[in-house]
């Protein structure tokens, strides 16, 4: 029994710095990595400037994986004026958050700075909130910002503004210039003008035409003449590309800001006016739409199309045209 009690006593040391070492742990183990300190909202009330600091450090932390002290709990390091940079260092955090807010005309601007603790600034971005309650999915998109380090830099202006990621339907209208050309052939221009319909993604759209190609001339030749008999028309090298068509395609954002830079590529079924009943091309575009925030878009793009299935000349040889397109369209 006493050599029992010895071994135990013996063991008595190691046991203390046992426990010692888990009351520890969660000071260092379990240390929180980023510090998000409360919004500077001047012309907020002080309850919807808490709500938008702790909805963001949820957000961040679900983003990131990281353990974040919202700012109830980093408020107390920034009392008696101390900067920043000495409250991340107090609250020991490698990184941290500051966040401004800003009501105006109905509409929240928030604006947040990733820094890490010796000040240094990580990422910078911002976005309007057109209504309250869109504030969760705001913050939602800011935090994800933050933490990958992306651009959107979307400002909603009106109500009818889309949060970016929701999904985007837009009816609009484009018109262009259509320049065909081949080897060892002649076309003249055609002009373009169609319906278009957008399904827009956060990533990539869908789009979806119907237009009409019309030659730039009422008659294909001002130098037709007969020669034995024969119209020149039916003897020369030159083909014509206009008729009805429509458009299926797709394309992908390269950008993730208010002006969208994309590129994509589709088929174009076409019929012909002429020489031809029907055609089919395949295209690839690289184009410009903005401002993305807006209920209203301009875009803008360059396509080269190239047929598929060859079509016929006026003298009856068959040729694959290329086919450059320049067009500009509008779309709500």
């Amino acid at each position: 029994m006493p050599t029992a009690i010895g071994a135990a006593m013996n063991k008595l040391p190691w046991l203390t710095l046992a426990l010692l070492s888990l009351l520890a742990a969660p000071r260092s183990a379990f240390a929180a990595e980023v510090a998000l300190f409360p919004v500077e909202a001047p012309n907020l009330a002080p309850r919807d400037a808490i709500a938008i600091g702790e909805a963001l450090a949820q957000s961040y932390e679900l983003a990131s994986s990281a353990r974040v002290l919202g700012p109830s709990r980093t408020a107390e390091a920034l009392a008696g004026g101390a900067t920043y940079e000495d409250a991340a260092r107090t609250l020991s955090v490698r990184e941290f958050v500051r966040t401004s807010a800003i009501a105006a005309g109905g509409q929240i601007a928030i604006f947040a700075t990733r820094q890490r603790a010796d000040g240094t600034v990580i990422f910078q971005t911002r976005m309007v909130a057109p209504t309250t309650e869109q504030l969760l999915t705001v913050c939602e998109r800011i935090a994800s910002d933050l933490y990958a380090r992306r651009h959107r830099e979307y400002v909603h202006t009106s109500q009818h503004a889309r949060i970016p990621g929701t999904r985007a339907r837009l009816y609009g209208v484009k018109s262009g210039v259509h320049l065909p050309f081949a080897r060892n052939a002649s076309y003249r221009p055609n002009i373009g003008v169609s319906f278009d319909l957008r399904l827009e993604l956060e990533q990539f759209f869908l789009e979806f035409g119907a237009g009409l190609v019309l030659p730039t001339r009422s008659s294909d030749f001002d130098d037709e003449t007969t020669i034995d008999g024969v119209s020149t028309k039916r003897r020369n090298d030159h083909g014509s590309t206009a008729g009805v068509q429509a458009e299926f395609g797709a394309s992908r954002f390269l950008t993730q800001s208010d002006v969208g830079l994309y590129l994509g590529g589709g088929i174009i079924p076409r019929i012909h006016f002429r020489n031809d009943i029907a055609s089919m091309y395949v295209y690839g575009q690289l184009g410009i739409s903005a401002p993305r925030s807006s209920s209203v878009r301009i875009s803008g793009d360059l396509r080269l199309a190239q047929a598929v299935i060859p079509q016929h000349l006026n003298n009856d040889r068959t040729v694959l045209p290329s086919e450059l397109t320049l067009q500009a369209g509008v779309g709500w």
